[in-house]
């Protein structure tokens, strides 16, 4: 395609686009006034799981926690991986105790002796921290409840999301929690179970007199949908489509010319797409690029001991026990300090000595399981924790230095 095609490709990608752009925001300003207060809130894990929270503590005339029990079947005839097994077979909910972010747990069920369910909420897309999970474990156990006592329901927005490996910490004989807990752990999103479970289960069952629940479960369900890209004012109505035949002149097509006519307006916007994700790329390498420079003043400022490093956003290099490892901090979704093995070490001796990494007190810093054999290791931060990071970074290497005095 000629650098003349491109630009025509270009402008009339982009015309297009603002052009049907304004005249759906002209359709939405037509339609019915749809009104969720809980939009207007703009709420986080925290609050969906208060409301989550006060749903669970819910109690029946009789005294029954409904719909915690509801939740705990629906989970268990989706999730039963043996058809002979009820997996909260030893959950007997009598009077149990809920609570939420107590001790930093998002949602806490627990009956003393009887049983303990722990809540992860990710709905709003939080990032899985360093043993997380087998933080809230070890929180559990102190309350003098056992492993096979404690279930833990993850609840991330889709069936996409898992936690990460890191998240869960150690298990038994040097495998992760994750092993350990394999039958007592269910992840239950909130697009394909929470909501499902709302509409199916809880909103039938709530009675008319319970004006305020009914009413609660209602928006709530329906701020659901909308967040979760399921409202069914999300779909394409027949004004839209009208818009659309419009705009591309094809009103008074039949369908396989409408089909042929859309599939070459589409192709032409991935076109244009390809070509603005090439420039944001380019734009991106000279963002990294100039803060990978700035980064290495800094590192040699306050490293000036250490040989620099290329790794990631910068670092350097170090020599334990004879062995030559990068050190630097870098970021794929999230910002990350990362001790691996040098290139110059050869493939078949990659494979981390515990002993070394913990006589250094690396193991305190950087995420490191029992008889790990894995060649690098690592700790998250957050999207915006570039800074926390690089102070990680320069925390490892004061207590390298402050454990090389006492060899």
């Amino acid at each position: 395609m000629t650098q003349e095609e491109i630009k025509e490709t270009v402008v009339n990608s982009l015309g297009f686009s603002n052009k049907l752009l304004r005249e759906v925001e002209l359709l939405e300003i037509k339609h019915p006034y749809h009104l969720n207060i809980i939009d207007e809130l703009h709420i986080n894990e925290n609050a969906h799981s208060r409301i989550l929270c006060k749903l669970l503590q819910y109690r029946a005339d009789n005294g029954c926690y409904e719909f915690l029990q509801s939740l705990l079947s629906f989970i268990n005839e989706k999730y039963q991986r043996d058809d002979s097994k009820d997996f909260f077979s030893k959950v007997h909910i009598n009077n149990p105790t809920i609570t939420q972010e107590v001790e930093r747990i998002d949602l806490w069920v627990k009956e003393k002796g009887k049983y303990a369910i722990i809540f992860e909420n990710k709905v709003c897309g939080a990032t899985d921290q360093d043993t997380q999970l087998c933080r809230y474990i070890e929180k559990t156990k102190k309350l003098d409840f056992s492993d096979d006592q404690i279930y833990i329901i993850y609840l991330p927005p889709t069936k996409e999301c898992d936690p990460s490996d890191y998240t869960w910490g150690e298990g038994h004989n040097g495998t992760t929690l994750k092993k350990d807990y394999e039958n007592r752990f269910f992840k239950t999103p909130y697009k394909e179970d929470i909501l499902p479970w709302l509409e199916d289960y809880v909103l039938p069952n709530i009675r008319n007199k319970d004006v305020m629940l009914l009413s609660a479960v209602t928006q709530y369900i329906d701020y659901l949908k909308g967040y979760l890209f399921s409202r069914n004012t999300n779909n394409m109505n027949n004004e839209e489509k009208q818009v659309v035949d419009t705009i591309l002149g094809i009103t008074n097509y039949n369908n396989e010319d409408r089909s042929k006519a859309l599939e070459k307006k589409i192709s032409e916007l991935q076109n244009a797409s390809n070509y603005l994700s090439a420039y944001l790329t380019e734009v991106n390498d000279e963002i990294f690029k100039e803060k990978k420079r700035a980064w290495k003043d800094q590192i040699s400022k306050d490293f000036p001991e250490f040989q620099y490093c290329e790794y990631g956003y910068g670092g350097v290099y170090l020599v334990l026990d004879g062995t030559r490892y990068a050190l630097y901090f870098s970021a794929d979704n999230r910002w990350y300090c990362q001790l691996q093995f040098d290139e110059s070490v050869p493939d078949n001796s990659r494979v981390i000595n515990n002993d070394t990494i913990n006589k250094y007190g690396i193991r305190e810093i950087l995420w490191l399981p029992q008889n790990y054999q894995g060649d690098k290791i690592w700790k998250y931060f957050s999207a915006e924790g570039e800074n926390d990071a690089y102070q990680c970074m320069k925390e490892v290497v004061e207590k390298i230095k402050a454990n090389s005095t006492k060899q």
